[in-house]
C-alpha cells in the first residue's frame, strides 16, 4: 500500500513509483494481462489524500513486453494452485494519463485540484476498499467447496470401509461414534457456509447496489466489513480442520495423491493468509463490535440492515439470564442454542471492554490496550459474532423449506453446527455466571453426540446433494458409485509405476553385487 501515485498538472500526468522492493506488489494474478487495477497514495499540489484506484497498462498488447518503468515477474511454483499465475510488480516514476484515476469515490482535475464528494478521510478509505470485500467473498466460496469436497470423499469412504465389529460381522466405519464426530460436524459447516456464501452474494451484488438511502448503505458497509472480516477467518479455519479431519478419517489411503484430498490441503492454505491474514483481518470485527458496545452502554441503538448485530439492544437483559435447559431435547433446540450465544457475545463484548479501559486507565496507549487483549477476548468474540450469524442466517432459510422431512434433517445439521461451535465457550458459560451446575457442560456434549447418530444414516445423501461431480471431484475413494476398491485397486494397477520392473532394477543388482564382493574380502 506504500505505492505512490503522484499528479504532474504540467503534462495532466500521474507518477506511480514504488519506494522499494518491500512495497513491491506481490501475488498479483494474471501473467498475461495487459492491465492492473493499482491501488495507490494519491498525491497532489503536495498533499496526501489516501488510498486510490487507478487503471494501470502494464504490457504492450502486441508484444506482450512489459513497458518501460514496470518491472513485472512470476513468484514461482507454489504449494498449490499453480495453475494461477502468481507474481509481482514494481513502478519506477511511471507514468499515466490523469483520467486513468477510477473516480468515484475521489478525483483530481486538471489543474491539480482534489474534490471528493466523501468529506470524512476514513470513510473514504474505506470506500476504496470496498471492491477488496467482493474477493474475500469468493474465498468464503472456495473454503466452503474445498470443504465440500473433502467432506464427499471422507463420508463416501465411510460408508463401504468396513472395519472391525461384533464378533466377525465389520462395520462401516461410519458407524462409530469416534468417525461420526470426526466428519459429520464438517458435512454440518459445509452446508451452513454454502447458504452463508450465497447470503453474501445477495446483499452484495443485489441488495446492497439498489439502496438509495446513503445512510442505510453506509451502516450496510460496515456490517458486511464486520462480517466478511469474520467469516473469511473462520470459515478458512473450519475448512483447512475439515479437510485435515477428512485426510485422517481415510486412514493410509487419504494419503495417496489419487484420493484427492492433497490437493485439496494444499489449493485451501493460502486462504488462510491471502486476502488479509486471518488472525489480523478477524480483528477489524471486534473493532467494530466494540465501537458499537459504546453506544450500547449509553442506550444507542445498533440498527444494522442485516440485523446480525442488533440484538445488542437487549444486551444488558441477555447478560441476566441463566442456564435453564434441562433435558436433550431443550437444549438442541435453535432457539435455544442462539439463546447461549448471544450471551456469550454479551459477555465476551462486556469484558473486551473492561478490560482495554483497565489497560488505558494503567496507562496503555490505545494501541496497546487492543493489542493487549486478542487472544483470549476479541478474537473469540469475534468468531462467536460470526457464528451466531451463520446460524440467524441458516436458521432463517430452513424455516422457509416446504419438505418438512427435509427442514427435520437440515435442523439437526443445523443443531450439531451450533452445539460443536459453541463446545470451546463452554468454559465462558461457567466463568461468566450463566451456567452453574455440572449437566449443563454435559447436555450440550450429549447432544453432539446424539445428533451425529441421528445423522449418519442420512449423511450419503446430504453429500450427494452437494457433492461436486465425480470429474471435478477426481478421487478413487470418493467416486458416486461407491466402488472405492474397485477405483483403489485400478489405481494400483495402472499408476506409472505399477507392476512394472523400476527403470533403475540394474543399478540395485550392480551394487548389491558389488556390496557382495567386496564383504567377501574383509
Amino acid at each position: 500500500m506504500r505505492t505512490t501515485a503522484t499528479y504532474d498538472k504540467n503534462i495532466k500526468e500521474f507518477i506511480i513509483n514504488t519506494p522499494d522492493f518491500e512495497a513491491a506488489k506481490c501475488w498479483i494474478g494474471g501473467s498475461t494481462a495487459t492491465h492492473g487495477v493499482v491501488y495507490a497514495q494519491l498525491y497532489t499540489e503536495n498533499k496526501h489524500y489516501g488510498l486510490h484506484i487507478f487503471v494501470v497498462p502494464i504490457r504492450d498488447p502486441v508484444t506482450m513486453l512489459p513497458y518501460f518503468g514496470v518491472t513485472v515477474g512470476d513468484m514461482g511454483e507454489k504449494m498449490g494452485l499453480n495453475g494461477i499465475d502468481n507474481g509481482f510488480v514494481i513502478f519506477k516514476n511511471y507514468r499515466i494519463p490523469q483520467e486513468y484515476l477510477l473516480n468515484k469515490n475521489g478525483d483530481v482535475t486538471e489543474d491539480g485540484k482534489y474534490v471528493s464528494s466523501i468529506i470524512d478521510e476514513n470513510e473514504r478509505f474505506g470506500a476504496a476498499l470496498l471492491s477488496l470485500k467482493a474477493f474475500r467473498v469468493r474465498v468464503i466460496d472456495n473454503n466452503a467447496l474445498l470443504g465440500v469436497s473433502a467432506i464427499t470423499i471422507a463420508v463416501r469412504y465411510a460408508a463401504v470401509r468396513k472395519q472391525f465389529g461384533p464378533k466377525l460381522n465389520e462395520l462401516p466405519i461410519l458407524e462409530y461414534q469416534t468417525h461420526q464426530y470426526r466428519l459429520l460436524p464438517y458435512l454440518a459447516s459445509s452446508y451452513v457456509l454454502l447458504f452463508f456464501g450465497k447470503h453474501l452474494q445477495e446483499i452484495f451484488y443485489i441488495f446492497m447496489p439498489e439502496l438509495k438511502s446513503k445512510k442505510t448503505f453506509q451502516l450496510l458497509s460496515i456490517e458486511l466489513h464486520a462480517l466478511i472480516s469474520a467469516a473469511k477467518a473462520v470459515s478458512g479455519w473450519i475448512s483447512r480442520d475439515a479437510i485435515q479431519s477428512c485426510r485422517e478419517a481415510c486412514g493410509v489411503h487419504g494419503y495417496l495423491k489419487a484420493a484427492g484430498l492433497g490437493n485439496l490441503k494444499n489449493d485451501q492454505e493460502p486462504a488462510l493468509t491471502y486476502e488479509g491474514d486471518n488472525w489480523v483481518l478477524i480483528q477489524q470485527t471486534s473493532n467494530i463490535l466494540l465501537k458499537l458496545w459504546q453506544g450500547v452502554k449509553v442506550g444507542v441503538k445498533v440498527k444494522f440492515p442485516s440485523k446480525s448485530a442488533n440484538f445488542l439492544n437487549d444486551a444488558f437483559e441477555i447478560l441476566k439470564s441463566k442456564f435453564t435447559f434441562s433435558s436433550l431435547k431443550e437444549v438442541c433446540q435453535l432457539d435455544s442454542i442462539i439463546t447461549i450465544y448471544q450471551w456469550v457475545i454479551c459477555y465476551l463484548l462486556n469484558e473486551s471492554d473492561n478490560r482495554l479501559e483497565s489497560l488505558k486507565n494503567k496507562g496503555s496507549s490505545s494501541f496497546t490496550a487492543k493489542n493487549s487483549i486478542q487472544v483470549f477476548y476479541a478474537k473469540r468474540l469475534s468468531e462467536a459474532f460470526i457464528e451466531h450469524y451463520f446460524l440467524q442466517n441458516f436458521l432463517k432459510t430452513n424455516r422457509q423449506c416446504p419438505d418438512k422431512p427435509v427442514q427435520a434433517v437440515l435442523t439437526n445439521l443445523l443443531s450439531l453446527f451450533g452445539l460443536l461451535r459453541l463446545e470451546k465457550f463452554i468454559y465462558l458459560l461457567y466463568q461468566g455466571g450463566f451456567a452453574s451446575e455440572r449437566d449443563s457442560a454435559l447436555l450440550i456434549q450429549d447432544e453432539i453426540i446424539n445428533l451425529c447418530s441421528k445423522l449418519k444414516n442420512n449423511a450419503v445423501a446430504l453429500v450427494d446433494v452437494i457433492a461436486p461431480s465425480d470429474l471435478i471431484l477426481n478421487s478413487i475413494l470418493g467416486h458416486s458409485d461407491g466402488q472405492a476398491y474397485k477405483h483403489l485397486e485400478k489405481a494400483f494397477l495402472t499408476s506409472s509405476y505399477g507392476t512394472e520392473k523400476p527403470s533403475w532394477w540394474k543399478d540395485v543388482v550392480n551394487w548389491r553385487d558389488l556390496a557382495a564382493k567386496a564383504a567377501s574380502k574383509l
